[in-house]
Formats: C-alpha cells, sequence, structure tokens
C-alpha cells in the first residue's frame, strides 16, 4: 500500500481506510519499529585499497537473516480470521 501511494497516479482522498495519511502513518511507523527491533548488527570491515590510496567497505560480510517466506507462512497460518474492535477484554497478566 505504501508503494501503491507513493508512485501510484491515484489520488486518495485523506481520510481514506487504506490509503489515507493516518494509515500510511501507521504502517510507516510500524516498519520504523521493525527495523529498529530487528536491527543487523554484523559489522562491516574497512580494509585500505592501497591503489586507490583510501580505506574502503568490506561488502562481502555474510549477514544471517530470518526466512521471510517461513515467517509469512506462519503469519497466514495463524492470522486472526475475525476481530471485532468494539470488545473489550480484561488483561489479567497487568
Amino acid at each position: 500500500m505504501l508503494r501503491l501511494r507513493l508512485w501510484s497516479n491515484q489520488t486518495f482522498a485523506p481520510d481514506d481506510e487504506h490509503m489515507g495519511i493516518e494509515h500510511m502513518s501507521h504502517c510507516l511507523d510500524a516498519l520504523r519499529q521493525s527495523l529498529m527491533c530487528s536491527v543487523d548488527i554484523t559489522p562491516i570491515p574497512w580494509i585500505w585499497d592501497a591503489e586507490a590510496k583510501e580505506a574502503k567497505a568490506v561488502a562481502e560480510i555474510e549477514h544471517t537473516c530470518r526466512n521471510f517466506d517461513k515467517v509469512r507462512e506462519w503469519a497466514q497460518e495463524n492470522q486472526a480470521k475475525s476481530f471485532d474492535t468494539k470488545v473489550y477484554v480484561e488483561d489479567d497478566l497487568r
């Protein structure tokens, strides 16, 4: 939806349920939180390039990633089929 909103020739009403500013802001914040919570802390070493006479980042560093297909599969299998936003359930863990 963010990509559609950014790159589409369509215009969307500011209060559109899925494409409005409030929902887009929510999506951007969700992305921000995800990036901050799962930040990649793999160090990127630098090596001196004698020919160029400067230090350059080593790009061939192996990173450990999550298996996105497995995460998406789990999410699809475990999604809430219905969700009533008008029902309040007391949080007994607090």
